[in-house]
């Protein structure tokens, strides 16, 4: 039978003993004995392995289960937001780490900006609904009138020329929605090209001259060359639209002035009529879609509301900025700044 053994040898360091005497010390253990108790060290060593894992793992799972609450608060309350409830949702977690702050900070900020984003859409729609509709009323109520009874071709051929009054008006409204969408969405071309702005201005003070000797106004003109980066188009309908704001609303025998001046890095084109003043309330509100001064909407008073929210979101596609300033004494006057090329 095997046998594991332990030879230890004693040297003799003692004076009264003779140094060559050594002491030699065996022990024997039978093998058998040393595998069990190596195989039982073992056997223990598992045991305890499996139980230390089984408890990391445990307390792996509680930690991350205590770590990551608060993402499931967050999470189920996310899974509640709808359309309806959205400008209602107020982020709420009890025990918010650190490194959670800057989630929920944008999560607070993104939920705010879709709250708005949709009301927007809303006040847009129901804005766009009743707009169209008061052309499709008028035209309707002209033909039911002209069909109520029998008339005379005069009668006849003046609500025929009503109605296509009314249709041009609601063409003008669809095709301004239209314009408005494509800026919103597309915003500018990635074909923009460096161009002079002041004959743009011309041509539209040219279109615009006949309409506003009708009414006995003329134009007074300072332009100066300035090379801009963006779309002609573009900047054609923003001087359109602001033109067209000011022949409207300015009194019969009084000047438009059109004036543009320089700067190291900007060039500023105010358009300036001798109109009535326009209140400080209004001044903030103008630039908003569908927002006009006179309330009125039949098919005699003035624009869609849409002119001067087209000409700011061009303004700002060209990285420039738009104001009005206005007075019973000094009229009223629209400034568009927009950036020079680094060129000109």
């Amino acid at each position: 039978e095997p046998y594991r053994v332990i030879w230890a040898v004693y040297q003799n360091e003692h004076e009264q003993i003779p140094k060559t005497f050594s002491l030699n010390v065996l022990i024997a253990v039978k093998s058998q004995n040393a595998y069990h108790e190596t195989a039982e060290f073992v056997r223990v060593l598992v045991i305890a392995g499996i139980l230390l894992v089984w408890a990391g793992f445990g307390l792996t799972e509680q930690f991350l289960r205590w770590g990551l609450r608060p993402v499931n608060e967050l999470a189920e309350q996310m899974s509640r937001i709808s359309h309806d409830n959205l400008a209602n949702i107020k982020p709420e977690h009890t025990s918010l780490p650190a490194e959670l702050t800057p989630f929920v900070t944008s999560w607070q900020a993104m939920l705010h900006r879709l709250s708005e984003a949709i009301e927007e859409q809303k006040r847009f729609t129901a804005d766009a609904a009743h707009e169209l509709k008061t052309p499709i009323a008028l035209i309707k109520s002209t033909l039911q009138l002209a069909q109520s009874q029998k008339r005379s071709a005069e009668f006849y051929e003046q609500s025929i020329s009503e109605a296509l009054d009314d249709i041009d008006r609601l063409s003008h409204l669809v095709t301004q929605l239209l314009d408005l969408s494509r800026l919103e969405n597309i915003g500018m071309a990635e074909d923009q090209e460096v161009f002079d702005v002041q004959p743009v201005i011309e041509n539209v003070i040219n279109f615009y001259k006949p309409l506003a000797e009708k009414k006995g106004q003329t134009f007074r003109q300072t332009l100066c060359s300035a090379r801009i980066l963006g779309e002609p188009s573009q900047i054609n309908q923003l001087m359109m639209n602001l033109m067209d704001n000011a022949v409207k609303y300015a009194p019969p025998q009084t000047p438009i002035t059109v004036t543009m001046t320089l700067s190291e890095s900007a060039v500023s084109i105010a358009v300036h009529d001798e109109g009535g003043s326009i209140s400080e309330t209004d001044c903030r509100l103008l630039f908003n879609r569908f927002y006009r001064v006179q309330k009125a909407r039949d098919r005699h008073s003035g624009g869609t509301g849409l002119g001067l929210a087209i000409a700011q979101k061009i303004t700002e596609l060209h990285h420039g900025r738009i104001h009005v300033q206005s007075s019973r004494q000094a009229g009223t006057v629209f400034v568009v700044t927009l950036p020079l090329t680094p060129s000109a």
